[in-house]
């Protein structure tokens, strides 16, 4: 049977960590996203600028509570916190490195569809309508 070390258990608790407070702020907002859109902590380019593919605020700030974490531990000298919020950043940055990936992507494609369009030929407009032909009638010349 395998021991598990206290090391072991202090990786887990970082990652555990960053992925619950990552967790908590997603489940916040997938609960009412038209709500929650545009405000704090929420907040992110948009989808038409280039600097959509930051991550928004909230992935920053389980990076800087992780990095809170790992100050606190460093301050009073608590070598389990310092490594608790050592991992707790690693696994925040490794969670804003998918963000950044997913955003890229989402923003690429939403660029080739907006290409795709321009690109295509303008739909032919419906047919001008024939004017219709002069009826010419016969008229009546006098002869006087």
């Amino acid at each position: 049977m395998a021991v598990i070390s206290k090391r072991d258990l202090l990786d887990v608790a970082g990652g555990a960590a960053a992925g619950t407070i990552d967790g908590v702020l997603k489940g916040i907002f997938n609960k009412d996203p038209a709500y929650w859109t545009g405000r704090f902590p929420y907040i992110s380019a948009p989808i038409d600028s280039p600097l959509y593919i930051i991550p928004s605020l909230d992935d920053w700030l389980v990076l800087v509570g992780s990095g809170l974490v790992w100050f606190a531990g460093r301050s009073i000298r608590n070598a389990d916190l310092t490594y608790i919020g050592l991992k707790a950043m690693v696994s925040s940055i490794g969670m804003l490195a998918d963000a950044v990936v997913e955003r890229a992507r989402t923003y690429a494609s939403r660029l080739a569809y907006i290409s795709r369009q321009a690109a295509k030929p303008a739909a032919p407009s419906a047919p001008k309508p024939v004017a219709a032909a002069p009826v010419i009638t016969p008229t009546r010349v006098s002869t006087y």
